[in-house]
């Protein structure tokens, strides 16, 4: 079996660039698994960890919302963040978690706020998922 080369980009940095036996990310129509010899696809993801199988070892990413390209055998993540189980502070993930379920249940939102506060979820609760 072929390998997958793995780049995650941010504004920022090139967040990882590696060979890979598999990934695993969420895009917004669900968990997409991809191996070596993927049909191309583009896909909007949304906060949720990326997960990677290179060997034996294993590896996870909290980022927030994007872009996955996958063109020929090299996996493309476009996000704005995205931050390795070292990086989190699990306590301020906690926190943040509890403070956007608290905004997301606002029946006073407009459904641009609403969906606002519903990512900021979805990107505390992968933190705290990779950290763990």
């Amino acid at each position: 079996m072929g390998r997958l080369t793995l780049k995650v980009l941010t504004p920022a940095a090139e967040v990882v660039a590696r060979e890979v036996d598999s990934v695993n990310l969420t895009a917004t129509g669900g968990e997409v698994g991809i191996l070596p010899g993927h049909a191309p696809l583009l896909a909007e993801l949304r906060p949720g960890a990326a997960r990677y199988v290179d060997g034996s070892a294993k590896g996870a990413l909290a980022h927030s919302d994007g872009f996955l390209e996958v063109s020929g055998d090299t996996v493309l993540v476009l996000v704005q963040a995205a931050e390795s189980a070292g990086e989190i502070d699990i306590e301020r993930a906690k926190a943040r978690l509890a403070e956007s379920q608290t905004r997301a249940a606002d029946g006073s939102l407009s459904g641009d706020e609403r969906a606002a506060a519903e990512r900021s979820v979805a990107k505390q609760q992968a933190r705290i998922a990779v950290s763990g």
